[in-house]
């Protein structure tokens, strides 16, 4: 099940409810979007996110950028991933662009972050990708991760990320607040689905 494809965007919608692009948001620490803005989204009340010509390019750049991270590093990534669920959490979910030694029992995971209009700093994150970063690490349960980002230089820049301890254990009061949030409503509102699809 590819990452992006209908099936597997079928599978979010119905029942990721946090996800490593949504968490901070969740959590109320993202600079621009809130935990309404997630929940009006997931119901159908709000547009919810489908793309625009920077994030299509930027999906046409992973591969590219896969590449010349195998060649720098002699790693060879996979990147056919199926939503991967926190345990005991199914409404939490990452999907990450690539790991190594995926049928490791500790792989390493790739975030890939094309940035065409972003000035990159080398050797720093942004922020706001803090939280998506933190629950992979959290879910995969493993140490480390690296953070791969190139700019229309085409100079790659590999991050390694490594994993704060509780940080998922931190935010599980405000994560489970939010999943009841969700399911009540669907439970009451059971076209919600007809709602969210009248916007794609």
């Amino acid at each position: 099940m590819a990452q992006g494809s209908l099936e597997w965007k079928q599978l979010k919608r119905r029942t990721v409810y946090v996800s490593g692009t949504t968490i901070q948001s969740i959590c109320n620490e993202h600079p621009f979007r809130n935990a309404d803005d997630v929940f009006n989204e997931l119901i159908g009340s709000r547009p919810h996110f489908l793309g625009n010509a920077f994030s299509a390019q930027g999906q046409e750049m992973e591969s590219v950028i896969v590449r010349k991270y195998e060649i720098l590093t002699g790693y060879k990534v996979d990147t056919s991933l199926p939503i991967k669920y926190m345990p005991d959490w199914p409404n939490v979910g990452v999907s990450p662009d690539g790991l190594v030694c995926a049928n490791e029992p500790h792989p390493l995971p790739i975030e890939i972050k094309y940035a065409p209009q972003r000035k990159i700093v080398k050797g720093e994150v942004p922020a706001y990708y803090s939280g998506q970063l933190q629950l992979t690490l959290a879910i995969f349960d493993v140490p480390l991760m690296h953070f791969v980002q190139m700019g229309t230089d085409g100079i790659l820049d590999i991050i390694p990320i490594f994993r704060v301890d509780g940080y998922f254990e931190h935010r599980k009061a405000r994560v489970q607040k939010f999943i009841d949030r969700v399911e009540l409503y669907r439970r009451d509102h059971p076209h919600w689905e007809d709602a969210y699809l009248r916007w794609e």
